[in-house]
């Protein structure tokens, strides 16, 4: 039988953490073998192409591989600290800015267009809310989610929306202070980084498959072999996917066409 293959993109830090759980998956009679691809995409135009049973990577990839796979595919793992996240709208303290509603009218920075955090998952939010994108509400693109606080606090637009793990490491750099700044909303909770297989991954290669799932969901973050690299990845523990958490990604990445510009316009397919 072939061995597991895990596609990702590529990165150093990765290469050192999924070494190391090789060496774990290798200790426990599981041979896996992890492609680390370049540059960005390749890992992901890789596994819609069926040379990869699995794949990890983060929301935007939840969303095209869905759309590309119609739903089938499997969404076994993800980290306990990589779940329940969610997005803010950030003003000055001083605006009269106060909830979400007061935001009809107003302008509303947003991070890169392909961006789940910082744009896809809160302008749905906002729809859902009865505020249509450049409708009820100005957007105005940033190439990252920071220049676009940046540009809120120096009053050239009226909101930011930032992933609130970005924007909470903004305050503890002290790039604002807290009191410059108020949290006026924030979207429904939401998971970011999973492992995704093949649709029938659990049939053709059911046996080191769930071998891989139970040995992950063991995983312990004192375990020598994988300690260092788990802290690196800000991993306490492997937890069950959630396909249920990314349904405010899949339809706002429908709300905004997404597929098909991002098809054409990174994947190059």
């Amino acid at each position: 039988m072939n061995k597991l293959t895990i596609t990702m993109d590529a990165s150093a830090a990765y290469v050192e953490i999924f070494d190391a759980y090789l060496a774990y998956f290798a200790k426990n009679g599981l041979e896996i073998e992890v492609l680390h691809l370049s540059p960005a995409n390749t890992a992901l135009n890789y596994f819609l192409d069926g040379k990869a049973d699995l794949f990890w990577g983060g929301p935007l990839n939840y969303a095209i591989i869905n759309h590309h796979l119609d739903g089938k595919q499997l969404a076994p793992l993800a980290e306990d600290t990589d779940i329940d996240c969610h997005s803010v709208f950030i003003t000055r303290s001083d605006s009269p800015i106060q909830s979400i509603e007061d935001l009809r009218g107003k302008t509303i920075s947003t991070g890169p267009k392909y961006s789940a955090e910082s744009r896809i998952i809160p302008a749905q939010y906002l729809r859902e809310a009865g505020l249509e994108i450049n409708k009820d509400y100005q957007e105005v693109n940033f190439p990252t989610q920071n220049e676009g606080i940046r540009a809120m606090y120096e009053g050239q637009i009226d909101c930011a929306v930032s992933f609130y793990r970005n924007f909470l490491k903004e305050l503890a750099f002290g790039v604002y202070m807290d009191w410059e700044l108020k949290v006026i909303g924030r979207t429904p909770v939401w998971d970011h980084c999973i492992f995704l297989g093949q649709p029938n991954l659990d049939k053709e290669k059911s046996e080191d498959y769930h071998k891989l799932i139970d040995l992950m969901l063991k995983m312990d973050k004192d375990d020598p072999l994988v300690a260092k690299e788990m802290r690196m990845e800000g991993v306490n523990k492997w937890v069950e996917g959630r396909p249920d958490r990314y349904q405010l990604l899949l339809d706002g990445a429908d709300y905004l066409n997404i597929y098909e510009a991002y098809n054409q316009e990174i994947l190059k397919r």
